[in-house]
């Protein structure tokens, strides 16, 4: 599963970033433990460490539709890229 994630996300999805598998780990859009979300690759979304963490810490929501993710805070507000979002540059 984690290769076919990988290989259809290709970097974070979180807006804005583009850090590659490598720096990253699988999140299950739909938490097992609290919404009984089964493990699957349909619910599984790449993210770089950082933004995992962000994502637990603020209660982010992401949801896929036609093959995209949608990313929502605690209040229901869409997450668009913006420069804020980014890390910075490795060299």
């Amino acid at each position: 599963m984690t290769r076919a994630i990988h290989a259809r996300d290709q970097h974070c999805q979180y807006p804005g970033c583009d850090e590659p598998p490598g720096f990253g780990e699988i999140h299950h859009c739909l938490h097992w433990y609290k919404d009984h979300g089964p493990t699957s690759i349909e619910h599984g979304i790449l993210l770089c460490w950082h933004h995992h963490d962000l994502i637990h810490a603020r209660n982010i929501t992401i949801t896929r539709t036609r093959g995209r993710w949608h990313f929502h805070d605690q209040h229901g507000r869409p997450i668009e890229p913006t420069r804020r979002n980014e890390l910075p540059q490795r060299e």
